[in-house]
C-alpha cells in the first residue's frame, strides 16, 4: 500500500480530538485556520466535510492565486473537484467511518476518491477564506499527471455512485483525452 494513504488511515485512528484538520508537510497553515473551521464544524452536521480556500505559492514560497473551494451538493463524479485536499476538517469519526482507500492507484487521488465515494451520505462546505498556503510544484511529472489520470478512471470503472454506464464511459472517453493531449504537449 502506498504509504501515505495508510498514514492518513492511521492518524484518524490515532487522534484524540473532536475533529481531523488536514495538510500536507509542504503547506503552511494560517494561525487562525484551527479555531475558524473549527467553530464552524460545531454548528455543521456530524457528516459535514469542511475545506476552505487556499493560497497557491511555488516551491521558493513566491505568492500565486487564491485557490477556491467550491463545497455544495455534489454527487458522482462531480464531487471530485469539491476541496483542495489539504484544506479540509471534519469529525474524527467521519474520517474514521469513512477510510481513504488504500489501493495503489489511489495514491496521488486519495481525496477525489473519498469525495465520490462519500458524496450520497456527507454535506461538503467550503469556506471563502484562505486558511492554508498550498505549495504547488512547479514542474509538475507527467507521471505523476499519468497516475492521476488512471487512478479518475478507476474510480469511473468502479464506482457506483457516477451515474448511469454511458455517463461513466463519456467521463472516461473525455479523462483519455485529456491524457492523450497531456501527453502530446510532454513530448
Amino acid at each position: 500500500f502506498p504509504v501515505t494513504i495508510v498514514r492518513l488511515n492511521e492518524i484518524a485512528h490515532a487522534a484524540n480530538g473532536i475533529f481531523l484538520f488536514r495538510m500536507d508537510a509542504d503547506d503552511i497553515m494560517h494561525p487562525d485556520r484551527l479555531a475558524l473551521q473549527g467553530d464552524l464544524l460545531h454548528l455543521l452536521p456530524k457528516n459535514a466535510v469542511l475545506g476552505t480556500a487556499a493560497i497557491e505559492m511555488n516551491e521558493h514560497g513566491n505568492l500565486i492565486q487564491i485557490i477556491r473551494s467550491r463545497g455544495g451538493k455534489c454527487s458522482g463524479f462531480s464531487a471530485r473537484s469539491l476541496f483542495l485536499h489539504p484544506t479540509v476538517a471534519a469529525r474524527t469519526d467521519w474520517f474514521r467511518q469513512n477510510p481513504y482507500s488504500e489501493a495503489p492507484i489511489f495514491r496521488r487521488t486519495q481525496g477525489i476518491e473519498l469525495w465520490v465515494r462519500t458524496a450520497p451520505t456527507s454535506q461538503f462546505v467550503a469556506m471563502r477564506e484562505p486558511l492554508l498556503f498550498y505549495r504547488r510544484p512547479e514542474n509538475p511529472s507527467f507521471h505523476k499527471y499519468l497516475w492521476q489520470a488512471l487512478a479518475l478512471i478507476a474510480i469511473l470503472a468502479t464506482s457506483t455512485t457516477v451515474g448511469k454506464p454511458i455517463v461513466r464511459v463519456i467521463h472516461c472517453a473525455r479523462e483519455l483525452v485529456k491524457l492523450h493531449v497531456r501527453f502530446m504537449c510532454h513530448v
